[in-house]
């Protein structure tokens, strides 16, 4: 699901075709001015996951799965919740988290802010081992591996030790 970089530095030049927008000059906020079409993208579940680096694997990578539900608000705010799952030799552990943020724009591109996180639920993880909430941003692309598709990639940072996690998701129709 890795974004290719040449994916990455188009951005999101496409959009107004992929929203089915007349081509117009640039606007002063994408986001703002197309928040009607955007609300429904973002309301879908994201799935992907992320990347840091530990100090607790033979690799010193730390791959995580993350499940993601915004919950767009019309003032381009959202609630919502963010289920991470990792897996380590003595078993694959989950927890969740709320979140909330806002979206933002600018002329040609899209994004979201996760600004703060707490943990409603997670299992019992082995020693030396903890659940962390993440903030951060992400940004949106077309998938265009996948017509009809976007894709979210940034960076999301834990709360207690700071690590960042490059992080992919991708949407699934609800």
């Amino acid at each position: 699901m890795k974004i290719p970089r040449r994916e990455a530095m188009l951005g999101l030049g496409g959009i107004g075709a992929a929203l089915l927008l007349p081509a117009e000059p640039a606007r002063a906020n994408l986001a703002t001015d197309n928040w009607s079409q955007l609300q429904p993208i973002f309301a879908r579940h994201w799935y992907g996951g992320g990347i840091g680096s530990t100090r607790n694997t033979v690799d010193g990578t730390l791959p995580l799965e993350f499940g993601i539900d915004f919950g767009p608000a019309d003032d381009m705010h959202f609630n919502g919740r963010h289920k991470i799952t990792s897996r380590w030799d003595t078993g694959t552990y989950s927890a969740v988290f709320g979140i909330s943020g806002y979206f933002w724009g600018t002329e040609n591109t899209i994004g979201l802010v996760i600004e703060s996180s707490y943990k409603i639920a997670g299992d019992a993880l082995p020693a030396d081992l903890y659940w962390q909430g993440m903030t951060g941003q992400l940004q949106l692309y077309p998938d265009r591996t996948s017509p009809g598709h976007w894709l979210l990639d940034g960076m999301l940072y834990g709360l207690q030790d700071g690590v960042e996690f490059h992080t992919q998701l991708k949407d699934s129709p609800q």
